[in-house]
């Protein structure tokens, strides 16, 4: 593959938002563009706001903590012209359109772990999952890598093979992969 990186720089120089309450929906947002994009009381509105079949369901997110599920994250995206796309997990990693210029990156929601994952499964607040970000971008010596940025953990380099293999071993665990791309819209006549 020949992939098309929009950040030059080293993994020092990313921006990165550690995890608050149950926020990681906003901080895998905020850390996939790059920035402070977006804020709690946003993705809080966008979620109250969100109606199916003509009903407003209060299910996309928890009042105060957050946990916003991909209904909320896509709205919030396509406000800054920016498609959020499932990636089919029957296909093989290797047809994610990495290579694709309008590709911003990925969101990857995924199984949580340890403590966090045990006290929602048994209280049964929340679906113990949990959201991060992946961005491509060159090094300063030229390395075509992509950042791997989790709100819980920290950023991590990866070049797209190993990109790849922790994908596959995510999907595995029931992850679900989600394709960040720059919408073009229309000039209005």
């Amino acid at each position: 593959h020949t992939y098309t990186y929009t950040h030059k720089m080293d993994l020092d120089h990313f921006y990165f938002e550690s995890q608050t309450s149950l926020h990681c929906g906003l901080h895998a947002l905020n850390n996939l563009f790059q920035g402070p994009v977006f804020r709690a009381e946003q993705l809080d509105d966008i979620a109250s706001e969100i109606k199916i079949g003509g009903e407003t369901l209060l299910t996309h997110y928890s009042t105060r903590f957050g946990n916003y599920d991909i209904n909320t994250l896509m709205v919030a995206c396509s406000r800054h012209n920016v498609d959020l796309q499932q990636f089919d997990r029957r296909k093989d990693l290797s047809e994610l359109p990495l290579q694709e210029p309008s590709v911003v990156g990925l969101l990857i929601n995924i199984q949580s772990s340890g403590l966090v994952k045990s006290f929602f499964r048994v209280t049964r607040l929340f679906n113990a999952r949990h959201w991060l970000a992946v961005v491509p971008y060159v090094d300063r010596s030229g390395r075509e890598l992509f950042a791997w940025i989790d709100s819980k953990v920290g950023l991590r380099e990866l070049t797209a093979e190993a990109l790849l293999r922790l994908l596959q071993k995510h999907v595995h665990n029931s992850a679900e992969i989600f394709v960040a791309q720059r919408t073009i819209r229309p000039l209005l006549e």
